[in-house]
């Protein structure tokens, strides 16, 4: 209320309460709007802790989160636009120690799967069953034991992280006429988030939406990119039949007899990823060693037993043996092949897709090739 008093002269006058000037109310009203409006949009620091959560694993780290963009969607939610990186924690030593690791274990689980996968077929059909139960035994053992050690080694749980490691593994394979040295340590990324207010502060409303095809990969170029530990090894058969470069040194303890022609035929099986390869060897019988080897009429053999088309029939020949590698189409695919009869034994090498895969031919050439006699030295 305003309050009045009386002057000495007796006259009354009236004096308003002090009020803020409207200039001042104003501006005090815009810093608090100020104030608030700072408060009601996510940061860079909220972003990151969304990322960090994203892609949760032990041997990974968000860094270099920067926000381009982000619009107000109502109701205490905010779309934000963004960049970062996602990284193996340690860089450079630890990518170099780490990549060639899991790009072997990949390769052996991969493998195992399929041989494992191939024996138990074996056991089950074969009249012979006890050699396929000791390999199914033997080959679930291996696929335990490198999925044991990916476990350790790459502990990622959760989808992101493991697609961030498989880019960044991906990325340390040779390409041709790349011009990249540098080891992989991480991918620098974009994406967009629908973000809410909580008690607890900003956090995403759903999985964000990363643009993979802005993706780049972030290498230390001081240390020069790692080169995986070659699964391809020469191999030499106990029983002195072949030599071969081989993905894996398998025992060759599959035997089958042929019920035409009474021989016993062991069987030294190895693959890869996309790959079957096979070397089927047997002890010639004393007469069979007197006689002469056939090939066009052992060629003949397998086309009918297999019922396939033969084309691509090439010669070759280590000093006195003898042998021919060809190409073998059927409804069933493609299958390459190589025979010859060295000292007493006979042997077949066969290389073929894994059901379901494409033919990689390269694979498939680069073992019928490697396949020679043993007591070959070239």
């Amino acid at each position: 209320m305003d309050q009045t008093y009386q002057t000495k002269d007796h006259s009354t006058r009236i004096l308003s309460k002090r009020r803020w000037p409207k200039p001042a109310g104003l501006i005090i009203a815009a810093i608090l709007f100020g104030l608030v409006g700072c408060s009601s949009k996510p940061g860079e620091s909220d972003i990151e802790m969304g990322l960090v959560d994203e892609f949760k694993c032990p041997i990974l780290e968000i860094s270099n989160v920067k926000k381009t963009d982000g619009a107000d969607s109502g109701n205490r939610r905010y779309e934000v636009s963004y960049t970062f990186e996602v990284a193996i924690k340690g860089r450079g030593d630890a990518a170099a120690k780490l990549l060639p690791e899991l790009d072997v274990l990949n390769e052996r689980w991969q493998r195992g799967r399929i041989q494992n996968e191939r024996a138990a077929h074996l056991a089950a059909t074969s009249d012979n069953s006890e050699p396929f139960k000791v390999a199914e035994k033997r080959t679930r053992e291996e696929v335990s034991a490198a999925r044991n050690r990916l476990a350790e080694i790459q502990p990622c749980e959760v989808p992101n992280a493991r697609f961030a490691i498989e880019r960044i593994r991906a990325a340390a394979q040779p390409q041709a006429g790349s011009s990249e040295r540098g080891v992989p340590v991480g991918l620098i990324m974009s994406g967009v988030s629908s973000m809410v207010k909580a008690e607890s502060g900003w956090r995403f409303t759903e999985v964000p939406r990363f643009d993979i095809t802005a993706e780049k990969v972030s290498r230390d170029n001081s240390i020069s990119m790692p080169k995986s530990a070659s699964l391809w090894s020469e191999y030499l058969q106990s029983e002195g039949a072949f030599a071969a470069t081989v993905p894996s040194s398998e025992q060759c303890n599959f035997v089958e007899k042929d019920s035409k022609t009474g021989q016993q035929w062991w069987q030294c099986s190895f693959s890869t990823s996309d790959t079957n390869m096979d070397v089927w060897f047997s002890r010639l019988t004393a007469v069979s060693q007197g006689e002469s080897f056939d090939l066009g009429a052992k060629i003949n053999e397998i086309a009918e037993r297999h019922n396939e088309q033969i084309t691509e029939v090439k010669p070759v020949k280590w000093e006195a043996t003898e042998g021919a590698e060809f190409t073998a189409t059927s409804t069933e695919g493609v299958r390459m092949v190589k025979l010859f009869v060295a000292d007493m034994y006979e042997v077949q090498a066969i290389a073929s897709p894994v059901p379901g895969k494409v033919a990689n031919h390269v694979e498939m050439q680069r073992f019928i090739k490697s396949v020679k006699p043993a007591s070959v030295v070239e």
